[in-house]
């Protein structure tokens, strides 16, 4: 899951943004593994870029919000999201490699 620096923003507004991260966490899982692993990487991403968009933008809202609770200007945290959601994707895109390695 994506982590939330909470500094500053209020446990309400933390735990909404927990149960958007949740919801699309979940979503995107399930997403990954339905598509055989075999697929090309450049088609699996362009496959995750149109799955789960009600539950990416619920949990982008949450989130910028969290950060910008806790001092950030929306551009950072405009920034942050961009940056979490780039390093969740290489997370999916190495391990569907690791898991063609181990097929091999």
């Amino acid at each position: 899951m994506f982590s939330l620096f909470i500094l500053g923003a209020s446990s309400a507004l933390v735990a909404e943004a927990d149960a958007r991260n949740v919801e699309y966490v979940n979503c995107i899982f399930a997403e990954a593994r339905s598509v055989a692993v075999e697929m090309d990487d450049a088609v699996f991403v362009e496959h995750w870029r149109s799955s789960c968009v009600s539950q990416r933008e619920a949990f982008n809202a949450a989130f910028i919000e969290v950060r910008i609770a806790r001092g950030e200007n929306r551009a950072e945290a405009e920034a942050d999201w961009f940056a979490v959601q780039q390093r969740g994707l290489d997370r999916l895109l190495d391990a569907r490699r690791n898991i063609r390695d181990m097929q091999a």
